[in-house]
């Protein structure tokens, strides 16, 4: 569909954006819808690969797609307009519409929900990483809502940070309910789509219900079965599977739209149709809340806001069993680009953050003329030249630090160190002298030492100090049989049975249909296990609690950050 405005969509640039998304546009892979809204019109829509691939329906404009958490937006808008009624106020404590949640350390208002500055742990994070349920099981509202009320703690005081999260939103959604008589469903229709024409959006509350002209959603085969001993049918190599998405529970996610229907939204930014119609609203929406101390958070009423190459932005994403989603606007330019997607792995092209050189923004380099992205990704000559050589013979091998489970891993390469992080992030050694290593960059450093128990590194980064322990060696059987039993967690109420099995321990739910935690793991340093299952769970680890007279008395899930998780406390039976 070419569109013409104010700007003109010649065939040099049509071009130019469709082979930026070649690698979807093929009769045998899910796809990607893309629209590029520019100057109030609808300047560029299309659809590239498969929507359905039991059927070889394409990808088109109208194409509707799951868009995960880019449904935040719309969630949080109804917040507004229930505020611009005079109905709720962001400084309101939550308590007074939710008496049934727990009495926390401090008060948590609207305000913390939407801006995300609240301090509640996941519940989804939970349900997948804690009770075991599979990303593309059934989850509804009741099991939310008993996920909520178990966890009695918040993370941090209210205000105090900002952290992403989805609690705040399964609330903000349950919020327009108790208020208005009417599910977040019926009153994002009655109130946002329906007087935007927006006829193909809808909030999903019923896994059961038809979509027309829907895309269905999928993964690659090692995503779906990660801790199963299921195999592909050899004679026909399936690559790509259904991953479906089951879910009921409308507010963080579960918002159904097309990149048509998205245009429509975002022309909504420069004039407002919603509620009375002014532009306050969008004003509000769009104005990152502040934390205690005054400082901007990155995320205003389900948008996340900034600066980057000299242009404020709004954007958000989308990322869901087998979907994939992102939409970011440049107000300035009065520029969008939308792009949903039905397969997990597109989500990474189309992220835009601080140091991204996304699809979205590749776009907006062809459209706009005076636009650059200055995260590019640098040219062989600008690499520098590497780290000199040192001794790393000593120091090689695995670590863990025993209070959040982080990992970290310096090998050897060519004569070379570096120290992998995780998450992408991979330091280049330099020994400064013997036992001390820095980071190429200098701003990292690293000391071994020989601790009481285990070898120690100990890493120092501006304001942040870790002490990492060095892997144990394999533990025989009569070390691991300590381990073994049945451990119920009674707040969530899910119980798992630990057996030994070769050098490790395994992990089974009492619940089989909730078998996500499945795991064989492996020893790494005192009563510590790891779970290694990529893609969809890349590291996890379990650690195990004793008593004063040394016996093993339950276990807390571990991964490298300490929020919380280690409260939901599984005692041995």
């Amino acid at each position: 569909m070419d569109w013409k405005g104010n700007a003109m969509l010649t065939a040099e640039l049509k071009g130019r954006i469709d082979k930026l998304f070649a690698d979807f546009d093929r009769p045998e892979t899910p796809g990607l819808a893309l629209g590029v809204f520019l100057e109030g019109e609808l300047f560029y829509a299309r659809g590239y690969g498969i929507a359905n691939l039991e059927y070889d329906i394409p990808v088109t404009e109208k194409t509707v797609f799951h868009v995960a958490s880019m449904a935040k937006q719309f969630t949080a808008m109804s917040i507004a307009l229930l505020e611009e009624q005079g109905l709720v106020g962001l400084e309101d404590d939550i308590r007074t519409y939710f008496p049934e949640l727990p009495s926390y350390p401090w008060p948590v208002t609207l305000g913390h929900l939407v801006y995300m500055t609240n301090g509640l742990y996941d519940i989804y994070n939970l349900a997948n990483f804690s009770a075991g349920i599979r990303e593309n099981d059934h989850f509804t509202v009741d099991q939310a809502w008993e996920y909520v009320k178990a966890c009695d703690w918040l993370m941090f005081k209210p205000g105090k940070k900002w952290c992403y999260g989805n609690t705040g939103y399964f609330l903000l959604a349950q919020l327009v309910e108790r208020v208005t008589g009417q599910n977040l469903s019926e009153f994002a229709d009655k109130n946002i789509f329906a007087p935007l024409k927006m006829n193909q959006t809808f909030f999903r509350d019923d896994s059961t219900g038809i979509i027309k002209n829907r895309a269905e959603s999928y993964s690659d085969y090692d995503h779906v079965h990660y801790n199963t001993a299921k195999k592909p049918w050899t004679t026909r190599g399936h690559k790509i599977l259904i991953n479906a998405d089951q879910m009921e529970i409308p507010g963080a996610g579960q918002l159904w739209t097309t990149v048509e229907d998205l245009f429509l939204w975002d022309q909504n930014f420069y004039a407002n149709k919603l509620g009375r119609g002014s532009m306050e609203l969008i004003q509000k929406v769009t104005s990152p809340g502040k934390l205690e101390d005054g400082t901007p958070a990155p995320y205003a009423y389900g948008l996340f806001v900034g600066q980057k190459d000299g242009y404020d932005y709004q954007c958000h994403g989308g990322f869901d069993n087998g979907w994939s989603s992102f939409m970011h606007r440049i107000p300035e330019k009065r520029c969008t680009v939308a792009c949903l997607a039905n397969h997990t792995n597109s989500f990474w092209p189309l992220e835009v953050w601080s140091d991204s050189y996304s699809l979205p923004e590749q776009v907006m380099e062809i459209v706009l003329d005076d636009f650059r992205i200055s995260s590019r990704p640098s040219s062989d000559k600008d690499k520098k030249d590497s780290a000199p050589a040192g001794d790393f013979a000593g120091v090689l091998g695995r670590y863990q630090d025993p209070s959040d489970s982080w990992l970290l891993q310096i090998e050897a390469r060519e004569g070379r160190a570096t120290a992998d992080l995780g998450y992408g992030r991979v330091l280049e050694l330099i020994q400064v002298k013997e036992a001390e290593y820095q980071s190429a960059d200098s701003e990292v450093t690293f000391t071994f030492e020989n601790g009481k128990d285990c070898p120690r590194l100990i890493m120092r980064e501006k304001h942040r100090r870790k002490v990492f322990h060095r892997f144990l060696g394999p533990l025989g059987r009569e070390k691991l049989s300590e381990y073994q039993g049945e451990y119920r967690c009674e707040a969530i109420r899910t119980s798992y049975n630990i057996s030994a099995q070769g050098h490790g321990l395994l992990t089974r739910n009492q619940n089989r249909r909730h078998n996500a935690l499945d795991f064989f793991w492996s020893p790494t340093i005192r009563d510590t296990f790891l779970a290694e299952y990529p893609p969809y769970c890349p590291f996890y680890c379990i650690a195990f609690n004793r008593d004063e007279a040394g016996r093993v008395i339950s276990f807390v899930f571990r991964d490298d950050e300490e929020r919380g998780r280690e409260n939901l406390l599984f005692k041995k039976v």
